[in-house]
């Protein structure tokens, strides 16, 4: 993998898919362009709102190039697609509803990927109220994967990385909403392909970094801010069946023997209700799900724990 080189004007592309999100997408542009060298790129993805915002003016007026659906296409894949119109060695996953801080953020995240190329990196949280003022501060670092509720990625508190060398931990999932990545490794892991709708992009992208023999880097000093919405409704619905879904289909990609019949008994035992219907889905496409696990698997480091 080539490093960019100098010359390169822009060297990272942010994307930002949205749905019905109003006026926190403007905010978020501000404060993205606002606090990096300059050097970035970023892309409006419109998830097929229906609040009639003005969406394209504030692409337009802050110069980001803009991307309208007709459909819901859902969050992982739009930001599939971001990657696939990224111009840039590297990308910038964020949501329309976040805070970046640090000046020239953009040159030390690309920068740490010229040195750590099959790396996920990610940001330290930092939870933000409605009006974006600091709720309290973040005691979080990263997160694990609970797989008895389902494979549900659950917040680590500080001082819980696996390893640390000098500001980058390693953990084992990202969370928070800020995840850069080299766009060729990105695509070499086929990203978020085959999730539906919402739900589980940072554990399965998150793993297969992992079973291919990277690593999942929370950066140390660079704090994202998130308008979490635990408690408050969302401007957009979303379904447990497509929930459900997503986690089968980890299982079914990622695991084998024991472990994925395990797995899929903690779905089922999690989703009761959805997981008939999502399960049914599965078996639907299972042509794609073989044809995408045989790939998968010629490029993971099998000395992991599949077979556990």
């Amino acid at each position: 993998m080539v490093c960019p080189a100098d010359t390169v004007v822009k060297k990272l592309t942010v994307i930002i898919p949205f749905l019905n999100e109003g006026a926190e997408v403007e905010k978020t542009v501000a404060s993205v362009l606002s606090t990096a060298s300059g050097s970035v790129d970023v892309i409006l993805i419109n998830d097929a709102s229906t609040d009639g915002y003005a969406y394209r003016a504030v692409a337009e007026r802050h110069g980001c190039r803009y991307v309208e659906h007709i459909r819901r296409a859902g969050v992982a894949a739009s930001r599939d697609e971001g990657v696939r119109l990224a111009q840039t060695p590297c990308v910038l996953l964020l949501d329309a509803h976040m805070e970046l801080y640090d000046r020239g953020w953009d040159d030390n995240i690309t920068a740490l990927l010229c040195s750590n190329t099959n790396a996920l990196l990610c940001a330290q949280t930092q939870a933000l109220l409605p009006d974006r003022t600091a709720k309290g501060v973040s005691s979080c670092e990263g997160a694990r994967v609970d797989y008895a509720a389902g494979i549900k990625a659950r917040w680590q508190p500080a001082g819980s990385a696996v390893r640390q060398q000098g500001n980058l931990c390693e953990v084992e999932c990202v969370l928070g909403a800020a995840y850069a990545m080299r766009k060729d490794y990105y695509e070499l892991l086929h990203g978020l392909r085959g999730l539906r709708s919402y739900g589980a992009d940072e554990e399965f992208l998150s793993l297969k970094v992992r079973w291919a023999g990277g690593r999942c880097l929370l950066v140390k000093g660079w704090v994202a801010g998130h308008i979490y919405r635990a408690g408050a409704p969302a401007p957009y619905a979303s379904s447990s069946v497509d929930s459900c879904y997503n986690r089968l289909l980890i299982a079914e990609l990622l695991y084998a023997g024991a472990a994925q019949r395990q797995l899929l008994l903690w779905i089922e035992q999690r989703y009761r209700e959805a997981y008939p219907e999502a399960y049914g889905r599965i078996m639907a496409s299972y042509g794609w799900v073989m044809r995408e696990r045989a790939y998968l698997w010629n490029i993971f480091n099998f000395k992991n724990k599949l077979e556990q």
